[in-house]
């Protein structure tokens, strides 16, 4: 018994599905469409609006120009409203209670995108089709690739995040008195969504309202680009370039490669900008990428190191005859570790004062102002003249007081010691004098520190810059 009743059950279910003919078919759209005008708005009442519910299907971010403010997505509106005209009984075709019909047959909701970047075109095509349901609901899904404007901000590029919104509005349609607009969800729905490999879907939201007097759809996309790209080809080889400038004060002065070596990173460095410049966003508004700022630093210090490396090699090969200014004499020896101003080549009227000093038993420190050559060791005391006839000081064995009674025997002393000039002491002496070598060589030692800080800085805030 019960499988005679299963058998009967699915007799009837098979004539029923049978029984939705081509026939039928042919018949319901004919009496749906014989007398039905596509330009009138398919309402009973026209003191009420059509109530039109709007959601959106987001595929897919396809591109974003900077340059050219324009965004380009591509996705699918779901549109739903209900037209009386479409209303029909199952029962009497057969039992179809659903079809498809040519959207160009039908009324719909003509909407425009607002904020166009080419042109102004409604949704849809004519060969798109509008799914009918028997009590009058309308389902339409056109899609499309839609491109809008959007002002970008590639300040913080490539950090940089974008809002974008898509305006859509019913071409001349009052708001609450020919139509009104609904969102059919808060959000797009992202179910289908494609991720992009350079922009990151961060938010979207739908907002559905009035715009004064016409209905508005407003769609809003929320995205950042991805930045380990443009780190990795762009900021990395401009620090690593940079760094590498700095080693060119570690050369020796003679190697004669110094030169070569910082204009061939200067060269690398500027090739490398002109070729990374077609991947930088090229606007101006609202301001230019922070990143623009730190590949000109790095261009900036390169070009710095390069001069002072050319100023450090001219004065390494100065002639050694020219006269070295006295602050820097001084300023060389009190920067070199454990030393004092030691040899110098005195006047008779300095002489005299160091010796009235010495004769008093006070320890002489010459002022920095009266000395014309300076010598670095740890102490000085008068010991001799030079060839020109000056007096040098050389370092003692001891401090010791004179006095006047030993003043006789003192310069006894005094006069066989300035008598005897052998080859080693002048050699000793010349040793120790401030050569325009040493100057140079001080210059290489605090150009490579300076310029390594201030790549190491700048690094720094551009990190920090880049985190904000």
């Amino acid at each position: 018994m019960g499988r005679f009743v299963i058998l009967c059950f699915l007799i009837v279910s098979y004539e029923h599905v049978v029984a939705q003919t081509y026939s039928d078919m042919d018949r319901l759209h004919k009496n749906l469409t014989s007398n039905y005008n596509r330009n009138i708005r398919p309402t009973v009442n026209f003191s009420s609006p059509t109530h039109v519910v709007v959601g959106f299907q987001l595929l897919s971010i396809k591109e974003f120009v900077e340059k050219d403010n324009k965004l380009s997505i591509m996705g699918i509106f779901i549109l739903e409203w209900n037209d009386y005209n479409m209303v029909w009984d199952p029962g009497q075709y057969g039992g179809i209670s659903t079809f498809l019909i040519p959207q160009k047959d039908v009324w719909k909701p003509d909407l425009i995108l607002g904020n166009p970047y080419n042109s102004i075109q409604s949704l849809g095509f004519d060969e798109m089709h509008i799914r009918v349901r028997s009590d009058g609901t309308m389902f339409w899904m056109p899609g499309d690739i839609y491109e809008s404007t959007c002002a970008a901000d590639i300040t913080n590029y490539p950090f940089d995040e974008h809002t974008c919104y898509l305006l859509f509005y019913p071409w001349m349609y009052l708001n609450d008195q020919e139509m009104t607009l609904h969102n059919l969800t808060s959000k797009p729905e992202t179910s289908l969504y494609f991720p992009s490999g350079q922009w990151e879907l961060i938010d979207t939201r739908i907002e559905a309202g009035a715009l004064t007097v016409t209905p508005e759809f407003k769609l809003m996309i929320s995205f950042r680009r991805r930045p380990l790209f443009s780190l990795i080809n762009i900021f990395v080889p401009a620090s690593v370039m940079a760094l590498l400038i700095t080693l060119v004060f570690l050369l020796p002065a003679d190697s004669g490669e110094r030169v070569g070596f910082s204009i061939t990173v200067l060269l690398a460095l500027t090739v490398f900008l002109t070729i990374v410049s077609d991947s930088l966003p090229n606007t101006s508004e609202p301001s230019i990428p922070r990143m623009s700022y730190i590949l000109i630093a790095d261009l900036v210090i390169s070009t710095l190191a390069t001069i002072c490396t050319i100023l450090g090699l001219r004065l390494h090969h100065k002639p050694e005859e020219s006269k070295i200014p006295k602050w820097l004499q001084y300023f060389i020896c009190a920067t070199q570790k454990n030393n004092r101003y030691s040899e110098k080549d005195l006047s008779d009227s300095d002489y005299s004062q160091i010796r009235s000093r010495e004769v008093s038993g006070v320890n002489y420190t010459h002022p920095m102002t009266s000395l014309p050559s300076v010598y670095c060791s740890q102490n000085y005391m008068v010991h001799g003249r030079n060839d020109q006839g000056h007096h040098r000081l050389y370092q003692p064995t001891r401090n010791k007081k004179f006095t006047t009674g030993d003043n006789s025997e003192m310069q006894h002393s005094d006069r066989s010691r300035y008598q005897r000039k052998d080859s080693s002491h002048d050699d000793s002496s010349e040793a120790n004098v401030v050569t325009w070598k040493q100057v140079a060589s001080f210059c290489d030692v605090f150009c490579f520190v300076f310029f390594l800080i201030l790549v190491v800085v700048k690094n720094i805030i551009a990190f920090i810059t880049f985190m904000t």
